[in-house]
């Protein structure tokens, strides 16, 4: 009764979690109830062991349980409510594109809640990591990641055998471990082998083994066959990746190593990044110069102070007015330094940039070397179908390039 249950939110083998009011607390939670219909003493006991411990663990990176419902038939669990949902649905259903500085934070962000609970005095082991049970939040600078469903091994089995759910399609194959698959004992390895197809799933914007029946997935993996890692994976990232799904669970890092690891993977990444702004950008100076003094006499050097000290994120903050009066000044300037710097911000910027800036069509229509056709045309391919399925621009820069590009370039590119 003091629920005010609103919105279905999500649904799976476990149960049906609903957005709900907190009117006495006057907050937003999540409540997920469950699809069980009784308990026996036995049962019963085991489920309030393992509520009491959920409520027992506090940590910034695992959500919060509240308290439950436990009246016959009306079983649920009240929870932390995560506005963002799952990362399964916001990478694969919301097609959200991360940069790698946010999926190498959500990384390290769950293997620190799995860390912490593979710690604890007694240590819980999650058995059923996926995608679907990391929740996000944004905060002002960050996502926000933690880890649900957790410590609930009894109770998701007497809710497997009471729903009749085979108990391996009910923890989701694709992210279950050889061993497990085979029927050995689950460790805290089998953990870390999930977290790996989780960070695949960062990598590739990609469900694992999407489309591949149940049978095909468990011979596949029993086999020591893995996913591909994409080629624009960090090497670092990848090697994680690989350590986690090692096929021998000694071979696979604990969670606290993966810790070290993938911090040290956030390090060199961002030391990379920053080191290819300044190159670009120092090349680049006396283009962007020239370029300013064409609209912006008075504000030149302070916006140019602002491009030096912030690299490309500055640069697309003028974008509106300034960079039509770029692309413009560069057209006849294509071996320039300009040009190649030119050609790194559309790279970078491309996933999240070109869906429907006017001043994009009037590069592409203003650029008719193959040279350039080529690399607007590598950057559809690359990111086309994941990130463009249904974006306008997409169709104007397929007419451009068949429409300019000569037959032999074309082919080549092919």
């Amino acid at each position: 009764q003091d629920l005010g249950r609103e919105e279905e939110i999500g649904r799976g083998g476990f149960g049906v979690v609903h957005r709900a009011r907190w009117l006495s607390h006057n907050r937003i939670v999540a409540v997920k109830t469950l699809h069980l219909t009784h308990l026996d003493k036995q049962a019963e006991k085991e489920f309030f062991k393992e509520l009491s411990l959920m409520h027992s663990i506090s940590y910034h990176h695992i959500v919060t349980f509240y308290g439950a419902c436990t009246e016959i038939g009306k079983y649920a669990l009240v929870m932390e409510y995560m506005s963002l949902g799952s990362l399964y649905k916001l990478l694969h259903k919301d097609k959200l594109v991360l940069d790698w500085s946010e999926r190498l934070s959500i990384a390290l962000q769950a293997a620190n809640a799995i860390n912490h609970l593979h710690k604890l005095q007694q240590p819980i082991l999650h058995r059923d990591i996926k995608s679907l049970n990391f929740l996000l939040e944004r905060s002002y600078q960050e996502y926000i990641a933690k880890v649900c469903d957790f410590g609930l091994a009894q109770t998701r089995s007497e809710t497997t055998r009471q729903t009749k759910h085979n108990h391996m399609i009910a923890c989701t194959l694709q992210w279950t471990a050889p061993e497990i698959l085979r029927l050995k004992k689950y460790t805290d390895k089998s953990d870390v082998y999930s977290l790996g197809i989780v960070y695949w799933e960062l990598a590739a914007n990609e469900i694992p083994y999407d489309g591949y029946p149940n049978d095909i997935i468990s011979d596949y993996v029993r086999r020591g066959e893995r996913l591909e890692i994409p080629d624009d994976t960090p090497l670092q990232f990848s090697a994680v990746i690989t350590k986690c799904w090692a096929n021998d669970p000694d071979d696979r890092p604990p969670c606290s190593q993966l810790i070290v690891l993938i911090e040290e993977c956030n390090r060199k990444q961002k030391t990379l990044g920053h080191v290819v702004d300044d190159d670009v950008l120092k090349l680049a100076e006396n283009e962007i110069i020239q370029v300013l003094q064409l609209k912006y006499n008075d504000s030149k050097d302070e916006i140019v102070h602002d491009l030096m000290e912030n690299g490309r994120q500055s640069l697309f903050k003028y974008e509106d007015d300034l960079l039509p009066d770029i692309y413009t000044a560069a057209i006849n300037e294509k071996d320039s330094d300009f040009m190649k710097a030119l050609k790194y911000y559309l790279e970078q910027q491309w996933k999240i940039r070109y869906s429907s800036n006017e001043w994009f069509v009037l590069f592409l229509k203003q650029n008719e070397d193959s040279q350039n056709y080529q690399f607007i045309l590598n950057r559809t391919a690359e990111y086309g179908n994941k990130y463009m399925k249904n974006c306008p621009i997409l169709s104007i820069v397929l007419q451009l390039l068949f429409k300019e590009i000569d037959d032999q370039c074309l082919t080549e590119i092919y």
